[in-house]
């Protein structure tokens, strides 16, 4: 019984939303909270309900009413339960301030630029507001992936934070959708460096792409009313989303996300600004080239199951000439801070020199193994 009015209240909330969504001033209201975001395809209804002249057309996302609760009001109405378990998994817990801030720093030094996703201005005023502190699932990630690069030796720490950040993230602590997506990204970092069993590194990615793609964020937002600031932000996470993905997919793992389903501009300088801590320009440069670099290899990972990429082309030799002579211009068009050199070592650098090799070894052994596949 209490199952089937739990589903009569949802089915309630869902059309209350659309009831809404009628309203002009609420189709039209400054987007202020991107993890509250309501993503209306093509396929809906909606512009066939309202005005045609109400300057709809290209919108996708909208802001959803005030009815959503944040975390912290929703730890008050959580089971006490669950509650209970939370703070038993010390998922409820920070460390020591001080071991807090080193873990922060670590993040944005060695994590950040892989990982592009949180805006640090905004971040850390938060950080430092008592009374208005960030997600403590964001917070618990941002440990877990900090403890790869400031304890990588000391695996019981990272254990740690990745049982905390698990459990405020299986309890479903967490409204919003782009703290989650961030959360979730992180975990799969620590995941792919510290060969999680079962729930590893493309659980993880996939998760956070299931989200993003609820919530739209594989759509262009240029017509939707969110503040530069958030569209530069979903900009750098869904880019980000996509290099997640071809990095796994170039080892041999499924791809989750399909280039031909989203039309988000590409990333550039101007989404990394940030007047308090202006961004390191070699981080700012690697993450576009290597954005770049899974763009070039993408014709190749993006094809059928059972099926050879390079069925797609008549003359694979030419083909495979062809994507040699895109990765080798990426290569010599990179920036000098980027050319990895023996003389001169940049950590930079060699991390994108690696995925440039990881990029030509792919190429080179779908080419042998589809023209071993021909001869026989």
């Amino acid at each position: 019984m209490q199952a089937l009015e739990n589903f009569m209240m949802h089915e309630a909330d869902e059309y209350n939303l659309y009831v809404q969504f009628l309203d002009p001033e609420l189709r039209q209201a400054p987007i202020l909270e991107p993890g509250r975001v309501a993503y209306l395809g093509e396929s809906s209804n909606l512009p066939f309900l309202v005005d045609n002249g109400s300057n709809l057309a290209g919108v996708l996302h909208y802001q959803l009413p005030e009815y959503a609760r944040d975390s912290r009001a929703k730890l008050a109405v959580m089971d006490k339960v669950e509650v209970k378990m939370l703070r038993q998994k010390g998922a409820l817990s920070l460390p020591p301030g001080g071991v807090c801030d080193d873990l922060v720093e670590s993040y944005f030094e060695w994590v950040a630029p892989v990982l592009p996703i949180i805006d640090r201005g905004r971040f850390m005023k938060q950080y430092r507001d008592p009374d208005n502190p960030p997600s403590l699932l964001l917070l618990q990630a941002i440990f877990l992936a900090a403890s790869a690069v400031n304890s990588p030796g000391i695996i019981a720490v990272g254990k740690l934070f990745y049982k905390r950040a698990k459990a405020l993230y299986d309890s479903g602590y967490e409204n919003d959708r782009i703290v989650i997506i961030q959360a979730l990204l992180l975990i799969g970092w620590y995941c792919e460096r510290s060969r999680c069993n079962v729930e590893d590194v493309l659980y993880w990615n996939g998760l956070a792409t299931t989200v993003a793609l609820g919530a739209g964020m594989h759509r262009s937002a240029e017509r939707a009313t969110f503040t530069l600031a958030d569209k530069r932000l979903w900009r750098r996470i869904w880019w980000t989303l996509f290099t997640r993905d071809r990095s796994t997919a170039i080892l041999g793992q499924v791809v989750q996300i399909h280039s031909d389903d989203s039309d988000v501009e590409m990333v550039s300088e101007d989404d990394f600004v940030d007047l308090e801590y202006p961004p390191d320009v070699i981080h700012v440069q690697f993450f576009m080239h290597w954005v770049k670099l899974c763009i070039l290899i993408d014709p190749l990972l993006s094809h059928r199951i059972g099926e050879s990429p390079w069925i797609q082309f008549q003359n694979s030799g030419v083909a495979a000439t062809r994507f040699e002579l895109f990765l080798s211009t990426w290569l010599t068009t990179r920036p000098q801070t980027l050319r990895w050199e023996d003389s001169r070592y940049n950590f930079w650098s060699a991390l994108l020199q690696r995925n440039y090799q990881a990029s030509l070894s792919f190429l080179n052994s779908q080419h042998d193994s589809f023209s071993s596949m021909m001869e026989t």
